[in-house]
């Protein structure tokens, strides 16, 4: 560190760190596999007095996870001004393997996960929709991802998912998922995915939704069996109804659409149980946009 703080006038002293990791491993004793060859190489420096001098290199970050590799470096540039970053992942990991290394208390899973992506932007072309000077490209693939455990209400089985990576739009090209007795699949796309990601902008999609069976039943016994009593309260008081025909439970069990999304979907279901009531062959069109659907 070289130069004097000042908070008035926002200076900073000038920084020059280097972080080096290499060959190294690290594993649980309870556990029979390792995480290994950890190599890291990071440069972090600040010549000017302005944090928007600060650069981060982070030009290798590197391990294998029980035999599952990942691989991955950024550098950001002007963080304060115009981020400026470039950043690079791949990897291919076997979740069951992967839980032979990392501890994960009441999950249990398996399947894998392939990912190839190189992202490269000034957030000032992300503004300007400038996306010629935008580099985003790859692809992210789920195989048979099994979730279940004490900390999954029922288990989730996402038989496959694909989804390739532009600087305009994600193109899910697949989406095959069983959740309990239900099923659901998908095919579509995401617009504005990067000023999403990087500014929590509105996400905009389409996509064609079609599924076998869906169980509202045992969907809404789930929500209600998540949902805390009200403090204070016996198990006999029920709280009041709104008059707001969008509203729904305040529960934490519950699950809340996002204010920022903005998905136009296609449905095509063929069954569907609701308490005692069977909808068979149920098409149409359907909304979610400001947190309603």
């Amino acid at each position: 560190l070289v130069g004097e703080y000042d908070e008035v006038y926002e200076k900073y002293p000038s920084f020059d760190f280097d972080f080096k990791v290499a060959d190294a491993s690290i594993q649980y004793p309870d556990l029979p596999a390792a995480v290994k060859g950890i190599n890291i190489n990071t440069h972090i420096y600040n010549k000017s007095s302005d944090l928007d001098g600060m650069v981060i290199d982070v030009k290798k970050a590197q391990a294998i996870v029980a035999g599952s590799p990942i691989d991955a470096s950024m550098n950001l540039k002007t963080p304060m001004s115009d981020p400026n970053i470039q950043a690079y992942i791949k990897s291919d990991f076997n979740l069951a393997n992967s839980a032979k290394a990392i501890p994960m208390e009441g999950l249990d899973y398996t399947g894998n996960v392939k990912a190839d992506l190189n992202f490269a932007a000034k957030m000032s072309d992300i503004d300007k929709e400038a996306y010629d000077n935008v580099k985003a490209e790859g692809s992210m693939q789920l195989i048979n991802i099994v979730l279940a455990g004490a900390d999954v209400p029922i288990p989730i089985n996402i038989k496959d998912a694909n989804l390739l990576f532009s600087p305009q739009y994600a193109d899910l090209q697949s989406f095959n998922m069983i959740f309990g007795k239900s099923d659901i699949s998908a095919t579509g796309r995401m617009d504005n995915l990067l000023p999403y990601a990087l500014r929590d902008d509105s996400l905009h999609g389409s996509f064609n939704v079609s599924s076998n069976f869906i169980d509202l039943t045992e969907l809404s016994n789930l929500a209600m069996s998540e949902e805390p009593a009200p403090e204070g309260s016996t198990e006999s008081e029920k709280p009041e109804e709104s008059s707001d025909t969008n509203a729904v439970a305040s529960s934490e069990g519950v699950v809340r659409i996002p204010q920022n999304i903005d998905f136009q979907l296609q449905t095509d279901v063929k069954r569907m149980l609701m308490d005692s009531l069977e909808i068979k062959n149920l098409k149409g069109k359907m909304a979610l946009k400001g947190g309603k659907a």
